[in-house]
């Protein structure tokens, strides 16, 4: 009918019924494509609905772990520092930003490729840092599932981290810090721990903190016995160099230091027959070291063992108060008529307190 309705001698004759045709013709091929999109549209709705079904039937006990026969839980964990902001000496703590991923196989999840889980509904490793403080996640809980069963989980966590400071080369010290990460839930028998080597590191952009170069990153993986659980964990260590500019406290602290104890020797200088400004130059020197020590204390950090900035003020300290006590000794000489012995006492400390001080500085240096 279509045909007959197209054919030029049928129009020539008919024209009213060649429009009609062609009308209904354009109708009809409408209304198979209306009637094509209706049946996509009806197929992709059915195709999103199954995903979603899927997930929402999901069944799996989140409290048993994933089994791969008689072999522990493989768990790849990577952990990536992208900033530190804060070195507290005293508080022996640093403020570090850090994202932590971590992957395993759970074969349970293999129907649910694409699905994300709350970490509620299936099981995860719970591997947490040994030496937190108070941490923030800062990202939402869930896991990714991606094909044949892979799990990934990715959080950033925001907060202080305590590690083991050592300052006994203060104001020239290295810090180590280390973030240790296990699961206490499982032995190293039901869980270990294996370095993702393409996500652990650091950003390669400076970070925050002002004071402190913070190095490279090195891992290491080991096994941890916990005498309180009588078992042993799976351990991955995180480790963080941080090397200290002491460039401050340099100019700070140690510069003037050195002058006040240089201002001291100058009573070697004055006759001790003007005992009385050799005294007053002496007495000046000791109190302004000790107003120096009472302004600084506040950047030394307050510990149980000496660090080379304690020995260096203690000596400096010693030096300024000996030049007083050679100062006070020559005026007695002077009122015993032994003149020449205070000159000569003069002379010699000249050369024995700057050998001395020197000394002093190489000694502590190549004590770092």
């Amino acid at each position: 009918m279509l045909a007959d309705a197209l054919r030029p001698s049928e129009s020539n004759r008919h024209p009213k019924v060649h429009l009609r045709s062609r009308l209904a013709c354009i109708a009809a091929l409408l209304a198979l494509g209306i009637a094509g999109d209706a049946t996509i549209g009806a197929q992709t709705t059915t195709e999103g609905s199954t995903s979603e079904r899927n997930c929402d039937t999901l069944d799996v006990r989140s409290d048993a772990r994933p089994r791969m026969g008689d072999r522990p839980t493989e768990v790849t964990v990577g952990v990536r520092v992208i900033d530190v902001t804060r070195i507290d000496d005293l508080g022996q703590s640093i403020s570090v930003d850090y994202a932590i991923r971590q992957r395993w196989t759970d074969s349970r999840l293999i129907p649910f490729d694409g699905c994300k889980f709350a970490v509620d509904r299936v099981w995860i490793p719970q591997v947490a840092i040994l030496n937190s403080a108070h941490l923030w996640p800062e990202l939402r809980d869930y896991v990714e599932v991606g094909p044949l069963g892979r799990v990934q989980y990715l959080q950033r966590y925001n907060g202080d981290v305590v590690f083991a400071y050592q300052a006994h080369d203060f104001p020239f010290d290295e810090q180590k810090i280390e973030l240790s990460f296990l699961s206490m839930e499982y032995g190293a028998d039901e869980l270990v721990l294996v370095n993702d080597e393409k996500f652990t590191g650091r950003i390669e952009s400076d970070f925050k903190i002002p004071d402190w170069e913070i190095g490279a990153v090195s891992t290491d993986v080991e096994s941890m016995y916990v005498a309180a659980y009588g078992s042993s964990y799976s351990r991955l260590d995180v480790e963080l160099t941080a090397n200290r500019h002491s460039s401050y406290f340099l100019w700070k602290a140690m510069f003037p230091l050195i002058l006040i104890v240089v201002m001291s020797w100058a009573v070697f200088w004055v006759h001790p027959g003007r005992f009385g400004p050799q005294i007053g130059l002496s007495a000046t020197s000791m109190l302004t070291l000790i107003a120096f020590l009472f302004a600084t204390q506040a950047i030394v950090p307050r510990l149980n063992y000496l660090t080379i900035m304690d020995k260096f003020v203690l000596a400096s300290t010693a030096l300024v108060f000996l030049a007083l006590i050679e100062a006070v000794a020559a005026a007695y000489l002077i009122a015993k008529d032994r003149a020449a012995v205070a000159v000569r006492m003069d002379g010699v400390c000249r050369w024995a307190f700057p050998i001395a001080f020197i000394g002093l500085i190489v000694g502590l240096y190549f004590e770092r």
